[in-house]
């Protein structure tokens, strides 16, 4: 059987493309073989050298790195209602809170003490969002009795569980009955 040489070239562009993604991954992307409880204690990188390697605005690479981060991990937890995102998106917060109040303003240029203060009020607002969303979603938790089976299902998802399919049915069909009542 021949392969045509346009489904190579587009097998090979999408290898490419794939390896390119998985080489600039940062450092908060979890993958489902390594995110354990003890995995995910990776730690805020060092931003003296992240500093360092940016003088025109020493924080601007801090607050993109804080960005990037961030949003790695909100792809990861996809379900923002889930205890283990808002566990999870809080430690983060918590941690780079305090490594950003840790650098001293008094090193840092005009514009770099301008955007750490700009930083410092997005994190304590990303921080109040969290917990305001798990405050909420306690408060919600006994109108939605099936939510913790489908958390339970995504939680299973992203560890990539090997997948009992009777036992997912019988689930599904289970989630069908309580809704409907």
């Amino acid at each position: 059987m021949a392969i045509s040489k346009k489904v190579l070239q587009s097998t090979i562009a999408t290898l490419l493309l794939l390896a390119i993604a998985e080489a600039s991954t940062p450092v908060f992307a979890a993958t489902a073989a390594n995110e354990s409880a003890s995995a995910a204690a990776a730690k805020v990188p060092d931003l003296g050298e992240l500093i360092a390697s940016f003088k025109p605005n020493e924080m601007k690479a801090v607050a993109q790195r804080y960005q990037s981060d961030r949003a790695s991990l909100t792809r990861f937890y996809n379900v923002p209602m889930a205890p283990d995102c808002c566990a999870r998106l809080v430690w983060f917060g918590k941690d780079w809170l305090v490594a950003v109040q840790r650098l001293d303003p008094a090193t840092l240029s005009e514009e770099a003490r301008v955007e750490r203060a700009r930083l410092l009020e997005t994190i304590q607002r990303d921080l109040r969002q969290v917990q305001e969303q798990a405050r909420g979603q306690a408060e919600i938790a006994s109108l939605v009795p099936f939510s913790k089976t489908i958390l339970d299902l995504d939680q299973s998802r992203r560890r990539v569980d090997k997948v009992n399919a009777p036992r997912a049915a019988d689930l599904t069909d289970a989630l069908g009955e309580v809704i409907h009542k």
